[in-house]
């Protein structure tokens, strides 16, 4: 997709994908934030070093807010590039701030999830670095987004979209595992828990992982420790049994791709654990592993990605309504993102990281979501909810749990 934001661009199937599910949230009464990477560093980093890096990358046009433009069927939905104003005064905004607290700056990446994925923020945060240091990334024009979308052909639009239908009623046949709870009140907010692991508390819980997965599918391990911390809290809440189903993002880009960066190159691989599956970590991560290799197998990321691309024909409120599932809306348990994938910062801007947070929107329904991410070698994890989805001390509960697995302890 060529996103030369600061004119006229097209969207892509996934970038219309998350701009349908901010939408489906809105229409829910759910207050759909914006994404943020907050990275701390130790020391002073001044605001005109950053614009300096910005101007040196050739990034000056992407910030400020967006406008959606076009009526699909008639025509494809495109970003129209706004005036830059105030942080906030837009729908589709991306802002880069700088704030200091002593001898230690935070910087704070936002954006809405239409216009960019994690990674695409990692890889900018990435592009700035370099260009401090007096380096350019290759990987062609930054303000193009560094990349155009392949084209898709209607025929193949049209398998991959009644193969996802397909594939969606089998993962997500009844009895599902929910949680959710019904929004009370208009605008809902979303809460976060944010919990570290210690150098020691990483390293043992990589062993834990690599032992029930192998060292190619540690994030498989940790989706299997977060899907049994979520059927911990369904015993504790007394909600009958049910299959835990989770939508995994999974990244398009070429291993060592530098972009594209203000993009959405994402897909999603599919899982379904069965109550009898919830029993170990080591027979649930066997179950997730096999579901993982056979997608692979057969192509199963593109040809969502393809299905995602039909739906651009699709006016912004159907597609809306058109993601909502069979059980009450809800198409998965809870979500999950191991975005600790992308970049492990430990230094930018030469100043060393103390620690990275990664907050993304929560869809509504499911209305919980886990975020893992690393930064300077150690775990972190942020666990977010719709207010009203969870309580305080069942987010605490989650985070023991999660723990206990990953520190080869029994939840």
């Amino acid at each position: 997709m060529a996103h030369g934001i600061h004119h006229r661009a097209r969207l892509g199937g996934a970038d219309y994908f998350f701009v349908a599910v901010a939408e489906q949230a809105r229409r829910a009464g759910v207050e759909h934030s914006l994404c943020r990477t907050v990275v701390e560093l130790t020391g002073d980093l001044e605001q005109t070093r950053l614009n300096d890096a910005i101007v040196a990358a050739g990034l000056s046009g992407w910030r400020g807010p967006a406008e959606l433009r076009g009526h699909p069927p008639w025509s494809r939905p495109c970003w129209q590039q706004g005036p830059v104003t105030a942080y906030g005064a837009a729908r589709f905004p991306i802002d880069l701030s700088i704030a200091h607290s002593g001898q230690h700056t935070s910087i704070t990446l936002s954006w809405d999830h239409g216009r960019m994925d994690a990674r695409g923020a990692d890889l900018l945060l990435a592009r700035l670095d370099a260009a401090d240091a007096g380096h350019v990334l290759p990987g062609g024009d930054a303000d193009d987004g560094l990349s155009a979308d392949s084209p898709i052909s209607i025929a193949t639009q049209l398998r991959a979209a009644r193969w996802l239908g397909q594939a969606m009623a089998q993962v997500c046949r009844p009895p599902m595992l929910t949680l959710a709870r019904k929004v009370e009140t208009h605008g809902a907010k979303t809460l976060h828990r944010v919990f570290d692991f210690d150098a020691g508390q990483t390293e043992r819980a990589r062993s834990v992982a690599s032992a029930a997965g192998g060292r190619f599918f540690q994030s498989t391990s940790f989706l299997a420790a977060a899907m049994l911390a979520i059927d911990r809290l369904r015993r504790k809440r007394g909600v009958s049994p049910g299959a835990c189903v989770v939508h995994v993002p999974y990244d398009l880009r070429r291993v060592g791709a530098t972009g594209p960066i203000f993009a959405n190159a994402l897909s999603f691989l599919l899982y379904r654990a069965e109550p009898s599956d919830l029993s170990s970590l080591d027979r649930l991560v066997s179950v997730l592993k096999n579901q993982m290799t056979e997608q692979l197998r057969t192509g199963a990321p593109e040809k969502f990605r393809d299905a995602m691309h039909s739906f651009l024909r699709l006016p912004l409120g159907a597609y809306a309504r058109a993601l909502k599932g069979s059980a009450d809306g809800q198409v998965s348990t809870f979500c999950f993102s191991d975005v600790g994938q992308n970049i492990d910062l430990t230094t930018l801007f030469g100043l060393p990281v103390r620690g990275v947070v990664r907050f993304a929107p929560v869809p509504y329904p499911p209305g919980i979501q886990l975020v893992m991410g690393r930064s300077a070698g150690c775990l972190s994890f942020v666990l977010s909810w719709v207010q009203g989805c969870l309580s305080e001390q069942e987010a605490g509960t989650i985070e023991q749990s999660l723990r206990a697995t990953l520190g080869g302890g029994v939840a």
